[in-house]
């Protein structure tokens, strides 16, 4: 998928769900980040699982649109989501997915992401105590944002 596909399949994510991200609080909702990324699993954490994922992040100044895709090996997943804060640009990252329960992590539905890239950059995704996302990759932009998606 091309940067111009990308930015077209974010764009109607948002006219799907009411949101402009060209004009900050279009929808009336104050948007606000209201948790930061961080890594809750580590290595000496037992019954950690993971999978190598695929982060996409398109940001629009006020709002992004975060994609989350991984395979667990019978499987494929996908997380999409729409998040207010501040950050401009496009990332596309390789990583790795963790989290201590599946289905813990398929039910939750509001996340963090934070990301900062010049030609190639880091991103984080968290959904809290349900599991996170690393990876870094190719892109250009910044930025810190808070929201909600769903998976499928």
């Amino acid at each position: 998928m091309n940067k111009k596909q990308k930015r077209e399949r974010a764009e109607k994510w948002f006219a799907a769900h009411g949101i402009n991200p060209n004009t900050p609080d279009s929808d009336g909702n104050q948007r606000v980040l209201d948790m930061r990324p961080t890594q809750s699993f580590t290595e000496d954490v037992d019954g950690v699982i993971s999978h190598p994922c695929t982060i996409t992040v398109e940001g629009f100044l006020f709002y992004a649109h975060v994609t989350v895709e991984f395979n667990d090996g019978s499987k494929s997943y996908e997380f999409q989501g729409g998040s207010g804060g501040v950050g401009i640009g496009a990332l596309t990252c390789d990583g790795v997915i963790y989290y201590g329960n599946q289905d813990t992590l398929l039910k939750a539905t509001t996340f963090g992401v934070g990301f900062g890239a010049e030609d190639g950059g880091v991103c984080q995704v968290t959904w809290g105590t349900s599991g996170n996302a690393s990876a870094a990759g190719v892109g250009e932009g910044l930025g810190a944002f808070g929201g909600s998606g769903s998976w499928n």
